[in-house]
């Protein structure tokens, strides 16, 4: 009786083991990024596994304000998928959308389980071999001896400055970073654009006697009604460039979406009629394992 016993509890151990391994089916992905920013509560960064016969989404994170990651563990992701995976690629997008589309902010292979990527090392990544200048003139009011208060990404022959990938799934969205006479942050909005070689959206600040037909901005108007009288300086002013997920919809934006892809701040001596401007162009890197 009690042998009996005995092998029926080892036969239930046996088949409980048996059972708990056939349902753990799901592996654990361990990824940690360096520098990415914090963006507006609607986007977040995905993970995607890549080299399946799909790709699949194996996670979603923030940036909190601090510069931390709101976590590095990534579970409940299909061994098959995990494991047959020959990369990752590292998008940022609203968090409700659907399917894994560019940018490609960050792009790795592995190596066995562990794997590096970086924003700027592979061809598919949205930084690969990218740079980005600005003109400092004032076109729109059609006076040559007027050219130190406007921004434009492109040089006088019409030559864009910049150069990223396009794509339909994004787009550009440029502001200008200033403190006001009561020393209070203001981002001017300088309007959207999806191809590199045509106008924004917007010319807010502009006169209308000459509008490029490119992205830039002059600041000779004040609609906003903010405490600074034009046409305005652009000493210590941040030229700020972002990649925003999505087609333009409108151009109502009042704040940074919170990934910028170029920047610059004009300091005094940058400041000459038609000098073309170096932006600075961030890099990013992360590491992982599964």
């Amino acid at each position: 009786m009690k042998k009996g016993i005995f092998l029926l509890i080892i036969t239930l151990l046996f088949s409980s083991c048996e059972e708990s391994t056939l349902l753990d089916n799901t592996g654990i992905l361990k990824i940690e990024t360096q520098n990415l920013p914090s963006l507006q509560s609607s986007y977040v960064y995905k993970i995607w596994l890549v080299g399946t016969e799909a790709n699949v989404l194996a996670g979603k994170f923030t940036i909190n304000s601090d510069g931390t990651q709101s976590t590095n563990y990534f579970s409940n992701i299909d061994k098959t998928d995990l494991y047959q995976a020959s990369g990752i690629v590292i998008t940022i997008d609203k968090s409700s959308s659907v399917g894994m589309k560019q940018p490609y902010i960050l792009v790795g292979t592995f190596t066995g389980n562990t794997i590096t990527l970086s924003s700027n090392s592979d061809s598919s990544s949205f930084f690969f071999n990218a740079s980005a200048q600005c003109q400092i003139r004032t076109p729109s009011d059609n006076v040559s001896t007027n050219e130190l208060h406007g921004i434009w990404y492109a040089n006088t022959s019409e030559e864009s400055l910049l150069n990223f990938p396009t794509n339909n799934q994004f787009h550009f969205q440029s502001w200008l970073k200033l403190r006001d006479s009561q020393n209070q942050e203001k981002y001017l909005n300088m309007g959207k654009f999806t191809t590199l070689g045509e106008a924004d959206n917007s010319q807010r600040y502009s006169e209308t006697f000459t509008i490029p037909n490119y992205a830039g901005e002059d600041f000779l108007k004040n609609p906003d009604g903010i405490s600074l009288t034009p046409p305005f300086l652009l000493e210590n002013a941040t030229v700020i460039l972002e990649v925003i997920p999505g087609t333009i919809s409108d151009n109502t934006n009042t704040q940074p979406v919170g990934f910028t892809i170029a920047k610059k701040t004009i300091t005094n001596d940058l400041i000459s009629a038609n000098n073309i401007i170096t932006m600075e162009i961030p890099t990013f890197t992360a590491t992982g394992n599964r």
